[in-house]
């Protein structure tokens, strides 16, 4: 007795059903994937942003905090608008070790726990000097920073008491009367801060310095991308909270940043930039309270 052994294959209904729950599962899979990559690129594009603003109120508030408008030397803050700010700022910090002489003085150069020096080496095409003094030694009302010039490149040497490493900085635009020993010099420069755009139409926070001669230093980027020409916001205020333009007046500064996604995003009115968003205020140092 024989047995015929049936072989049956798939289908083309089978085929069809079979292949369409792929396509469905597969779909699923794609879709749960394609998800999870938007949501990553979204987070890391928030925390860039986010640091973006930070890092830019950083800069700003470090920098406006050792600012004094109120100077009567002279505002440190030299000009000012919405979206830029000139101002002269503390890049170094010196102690004389010698008294002075009627043109030059001499400061600690080495580092050390004692005399540490703070910044970096001065430079007559890009400094000036605020020189602390003293007059008499009786009295607290005639102390007062007095602003020099630099002249010539100053010159390292041993000094210092001990032999310890000197600077030694030959000043013009003043008088050294009344300045004593170890007395404390404020190293300044001028810089700009500004928000300008880039070959590939970003939008960057950037700072450029300026010097005795004139010119300027290129234009350096500082962070971004930021949101277009609104990206940086800054506005002035008086003592009294009134908005002003004049920089001797400056009291404080309300900051707010903008910052944009470096390439597009999944947002809530679909695929573009994302922005996000910072602000303070700041108040600059030594000012009058009235």
């Amino acid at each position: 007795m024989s047995h015929e052994i049936t072989r049956r294959g798939f289908t083309l209904i089978e085929l069809i059903v079979a292949l369409t729950l792929f396509g469905l599962v597969t779909g699923a899979i794609y879709g749960v994937l394609r998800s999870n990559q938007l949501t990553y690129q979204r987070q890391v594009a928030q925390v860039d942003m986010n640091n973006t603003a930070r890092t830019t109120l950083s800069v700003l508030r470090n920098d406006l905090r050792g600012l004094d408008a109120g100077d009567p030397l002279g505002s440190d803050i030299l000009s000012m608008g919405s979206d830029f700010l000139v101002y002269r700022v503390t890049r170094s910090l010196w102690f004389l070790c010698q008294p002075p002489t009627a043109t030059t003085i001499t400061v600690f150069y080495a580092d050390s726990l004692r005399f540490p020096k703070y910044g970096w080496s001065l430079s007559a095409a890009m400094d000036s000097l605020l020189v602390y003094t003293e007059n008499d030694t009786m009295s607290v009302g005639d102390n007062q920073w007095s602003r020099f010039a630099i002249s010539g490149s100053p010159a390292l040497g041993t000094a210092c008491p001990g032999g310890q490493q000197s600077y030694t900085i030959t000043l013009t635009g003043g008088t050294l009367t009344g300045v004593d020993n170890g007395t404390p010099v404020r190293g300044m420069q001028t810089w700009k801060l500004t928000t300008y755009v880039d070959g590939l139409g970003n939008w960057w926070l950037g700072a450029q310095q300026l010097y005795n001669s004139g010119s300027t230093s290129a234009l350096q980027p500082v962070v971004g991308p930021l949101d277009g020409a609104s990206g940086l916001s800054l506005v002035y205020y008086d003592v009294n909270g009134n908005a002003t333009t004049t920089p001797a007046d400056v009291h404080r500064v309300a900051i707010a940043v903008t910052s944009r996604s470096d390439g597009r995003v999944v947002t809530q009115s679909g695929l573009g930039y994302a922005t996000d968003g910072l602000s303070t205020v700041v108040t600059l140092r030594n000012n009058p309270a009235n």
